[in-house]
């Protein structure tokens, strides 16, 4: 399932996944509770006594409820007292589940880009450095050809202005590629840092519905103690707002060193001069250029 994640690359894609787990995960949650809810409906009389009994000495309106003899009072007594407490324990889970979501919203609002229009961006840098290997082979055949056929001033003039050119296109390949490479890495963890919410939000789904048919200990209702089908939801609180922190950790460093290598490829030791394309000018193309009436075949 992590692998099918990973395929996703829309962000539509993903939200459309969080949708469905989450409507998995209300359904999970009122079937945990509808169960509760019909165990104790189903009650005995035997079973209120038991509970009852295993409070041990409970003074006020419920010592009068669970210590009747007569069973109908006791029983309904005790259902009410359950429901009550089944109510209680179903606000502190849907609670939880509001506080799941709002703990997706922040990670959805931290994730930022399109992972397929990133890679299909690094796809257009990958063709345009193709195009400037093309163009520096052309050109580099070509000064080395002339050469055959020219000497002289002229000749120099034009093999320098060359040089300048065919290195100028090789620094805007390697730039090229390089952002090539910067557009995958910026795709790769934005996909895996859906992959991680959705993934949690998958571990939790499966422990709420693995949960539901599990027997709900109506003793411990009456206790104060909701069980794991109660508690599983909040368990996993934390390591959802753990992925929402992975997340805002990569924007981040999204905005400081993604930034820094950006910066970085118009910097360095290859990068253009003053950023700019060389231009061919002074004296050399004064000696080669013959005011542009050398016939030259593009």
């Amino acid at each position: 399932q992590a692998t099918a994640l990973l395929l996703f690359s829309t962000p539509d894609e993903w939200y459309g996944e969080i949708v469905e787990l989450n409507d998995q995960l209300c359904d999970g949650i009122e079937s945990v509770i509808n169960s509760a809810a019909s165990l104790i409906d189903d009650m005995s009389i035997w079973k209120a006594i038991a509970i009852g009994a295993a409070g041990g000495s409970v003074g006020g309106p419920l010592g009068t409820v669970l210590g009747g003899i007569e069973g109908g009072l006791a029983l309904e007594g005790a259902k009410a007292l359950l429901h009550s407490k089944l109510a209680d324990a179903a606000k502190e889970i849907w609670a939880s589940q509001r506080a799941l979501v709002a703990s997706v919203e922040h990670a959805l609002d931290a994730l930022f880009g399109n992972p397929q229009k990133l890679t299909n961006l690094g796809l257009g840098y990958v063709t345009a450095k193709t195009s400037c290997d093309t163009a520096w082979n052309r050109a580099n055949t070509t000064s080395t050809r002339v050469g055959v056929f020219w000497e002289g001033l002229a000749y120099r003039a034009f093999s320098n202005a060359a040089a300048n050119q065919e290195a100028a296109i090789e620094a805007m390949g390697e730039k090229l590629l390089a952002a090539s490479h910067l557009m995958a890495d910026a795709a790769e963890a934005i996909k895996q840092c859906w992959s991680d919410v959705v993934q949690a939000l998958v571990a939790l789904v499966a422990d709420i519905l693995g949960t539901a048919g599990e027997a709900v200990d109506l003793g411990k209702i009456f206790a104060g103690e909701f069980g794991k089908p109660f508690e599983v939801i909040g368990d996993c609180l934390g390591f959802v707002n753990s992925v929402t922190s992975s997340i805002r950790s990569m924007a981040a460093t999204a905005k400081t060193q993604g930034v820094m290598d950006w910066a970085d490829l118009n910097s360095g030791s290859k990068a253009l001069v003053n950023g700019a394309w060389p231009k061919i000018e002074g004296i050399d193309n004064s000696i080669y250029g013959n005011d542009g009436n050398w016939n030259v075949q593009h």
